[in-house]
């Protein structure tokens, strides 16, 4: 499965943000991709305001994290984006964190300008989303970060699943490497030692 080009983008911000220095060579290395593709998606972000930095001299790239992106950078668009996908999206799709998320827009709201913020409450006020119903479930967070975990640590998780020709359930050991949302459900990637190959599983 290719890598999207918005999570790469996370991906090499949240790696430069580490405070850690990084060459290209370091950066495709460490995300599978191509240099090509590291260096074009680097101007993307340096096009897009983020303050990312070249040393010609040590040959790598670097991102000053006190300087990254404070919330009163941000234009009335970029903090609308982000406070629909909190305080709308959020409540009707299935995401990780919810309170996390929301506890983040409330602090990125509360340092807008006064001229931003009055147009974000606006805005906000004249916006719904309708999706299907949905069912609601357990321990999500956990479940979410414990698979998210294991993808970022390579490690082997067992699941519980159901075989509907012998309506048993079976533990399967299992190999992460992709969390993604289909069609208002969550589904995790990954090798089934049951199965032999790579499967999606439903959470």
């Amino acid at each position: 499965m290719k890598t999207s080009r918005l999570s790469r983008l996370v991906q090499i911000l949240t790696a430069l943000q580490s405070g850690q220095r990084y060459a290209v060579g370091d950066l495709a290395k460490m995300l599978g991709l191509s240099r090509r593709t590291v260096f074009r998606d680097l101007k993307d972000l340096q096009k897009a305001g983020v303050p990312c930095h070249y040393d010609k001299k040590a040959c790598h790239y670097t991102i000053d994290p006190e300087v990254f992106l404070p919330a009163s950078d941000l234009s009335a668009q970029e903090a609308l984006a982000l406070l629909l996908l909190a305080y709308k999206v959020g409540s009707h799709i299935h995401l990780p964190f919810k309170d996390s998320a929301l506890r983040a827009a409330l602090k990125i709201e509360n340092n807008l300008p006064g001229k931003i913020k009055r147009y974000c409450n606006t805005a906000l006020r004249n916006i719904s989303i309708r999706t299907e119903p949905q069912v609601n479930i357990d321990l999500f967070d956990k479940l979410f970060a414990q698979l998210q975990d294991a993808i970022l640590r390579k490690k082997v998780v067992k699941i519980s699943y159901y075989l509907p020709c012998e309506q048993k359930n079976i533990i399967i050991d299992l190999s992460p490497y992709h969390l993604m949302y289909i069609n208002y459900s969550w589904y995790v990637f990954g090798k089934s030692s049951f199965h032999k190959e790579v499967r999606a599983f439903k959470l």
